[in-house]
């Protein structure tokens, strides 16, 4: 079977998929969480022998100093809810429902609080919004990157539902698309175990990067949703050349959690870094400033 009862995919059934899967390791952890001031590119990392499985970090999270000098506006903070045990009795569907409204709102905060004007401190201009300071910008229907494949779905039921609410990629340089990163948010409607991994999770990563790989080059005001596929697969690609697709995907299983996943691609294989699971049950413990550090990554290479 693809899947247990719980929507959970085993390494065992990844394997015979090409696709490798760790752990972020204690010192990954405290290092991504307790960044410091001084601590610049790939450093906040750690050395890198100590990558499980030799999985390379395609991604710079932003700094705690940067994300500190755009404090939120007391107005525009976050309208989360502590969780509430009686989820637990209510009926499959009504608390699946629950989980995926629960993060496809704070997702939604997450990309109005780096996105819009008016939400943050020195933040008022267009220029001075926190994603145009990293380079970054929100990828918005139409684009030649949806002609891929759709980013959502329900499996095995119409109840247990995902989409992806935040997507997120590098600016181009010069009018042209250099980096093929995708930052994705995704809300779904299962719980999450520690070290499982969901079949939503999966399935959004490898609909992702098939998004990615084949995108066409296409002008940036057409988007091409009129043309037949035959067309479409004839043109050229965006990313024609490259190997690696990173892919850096926020989670939010149930019943209020998020972990993150570091993904790319070597030869035929997909190499996954899962990090562990962050608690969202209580506002004042949820780590909101490593969401909103994570979700404003910049591009790394590996050279």
């Amino acid at each position: 079977m693809l899947v247990d009862l719980e929507n959970q995919v085993s390494d065992i059934v990844l394997d015979q998929y090409q696709i490798d899967r760790s752990h972020m390791g204690l010192y990954f952890l405290e290092n991504l969480e307790n960044e410091g001031q001084r601590t610049t590119g790939a450093d906040i990392y750690g050395p890198r022998t100590l990558f499980p499985a030799d999985v390379p970090i395609l991604f710079q999270p932003m700094s705690r100093a940067e994300l500190e000098k755009y404090p939120i506006l007391p107005s525009k903070q976050p309208r989360m809810r502590d969780y509430d045990p009686a989820i637990a009795g209510e009926s499959p569907s009504s608390q699946k429902h629950r989980i995926y409204q629960w993060a496809y709102h704070l997702l939604g905060w997450v990309e109005d609080s780096v996105s819009q004007c008016g939400v943050r401190e020195n933040a008022k201009t267009l220029d001075e919004r926190l994603h145009r300071q990293r380079k970054l910008k929100n990828i918005h229907w139409p684009d030649p990157f949806y002609l891929g494949c759709m980013l959502f779905g329900a499996y095995p039921s119409v109840h247990d539902q995902w989409g992806t609410i935040l997507r997120i990629e590098p600016d181009m340089v010069d009018g042209h698309r250099i980096y093929p990163h995708l930052t994705i948010g995704l809300a779904l409607s299962h719980c999450g175990k520690e070290s499982s991994m969901l079949y939503e999770e999966l399935a959004v990563i490898i609909s992702a990067m098939q998004c990615r790989a084949l995108q066409p080059r296409v002008p940036e005001d057409k988007a091409l949703f009129e043309e037949d596929i035959e067309t479409i697969k004839s043109m050229p690609r965006e990313f024609g050349n490259e190997k690696t697709f990173p892919l850096l995907l926020l989670s939010f299983p149930g019943p209020q959690n998020f972990r993150c996943f570091h993904v790319c691609m070597r030869g035929t294989r997909m190499l996954i870094l899962q990090s562990k699971l962050y608690s969202f049950e209580k506002k004042e413990t949820a780590p909101i400033e490593l969401l909103v550090r994570l979700a404003m990554s910049q591009p790394l290479s590996e050279n």
